[in-house]
């Protein structure tokens, strides 16, 4: 049996901003010189507006460095069964092993048996009538509960 758990996680959409490794000099203090580059971005802890000359990259909302993600299932989880029959199966018993010669009695559906007449009995077989109906059974699971939410807001700007 199998737990039940939530849906996998995806985002919408990935991108990967990498660090430039080609910086120059000639730069105010605390601040770093890089290339030019053909696209060049920042990105900002944060949802930010853009700088003047810069945009947001992407659908226009803030990107996302994780997810803290709360849901759960439960452990409940079960089946209802209705219906079904044995229809005219039954279950017969053989005072010789092997299922051989002998002296015989059937039990059929529905029947109970509390004392099994003598002799002993050896062997049995069940015989499964076509006209058994299997049960359905009905799926019940806990609903879910708790939540996923991103983490890490970044705003990319690039120009």
């Amino acid at each position: 049996m199998r737990t039940p758990a939530p849906a996998p996680l995806s985002w919408g959409a990935q991108t990967r901003a990498c660090e430039t490794t080609g910086v120059g000099g000639g730069c105010a203090s605390g601040n770093v010189c890089a290339a030019r580059a053909a696209k060049h971005c920042v990105t900002t802890p944060g949802t930010f507006a853009c700088a003047a000359g810069y945009s947001v990259e992407g659908a226009g909302g803030p990107w996302y460095t994780g997810v803290a993600d709360t849901r759960s299932c439960g452990n409940t989880c079960g089946c209802t069964l209705s219906g079904g029959s044995c229809g005219s199966s039954y279950v017969e018993l053989f005072t010789a092993s092997g299922c051989g010669p002998g002296t015989t009695t059937a039990i059929t559906n529905g029947a109970v048996v509390c004392h099994l007449p003598v002799p002993l009995y050896q062997s049995a077989t069940v015989v499964v009538t076509p006209d058994a109906v299997q049960p359905t059974c009905s799926p019940a699971y806990a609903p879910m509960t708790g939540a996923a939410s991103a983490t890490g807001a970044q705003t990319l700007c690039c120009q």
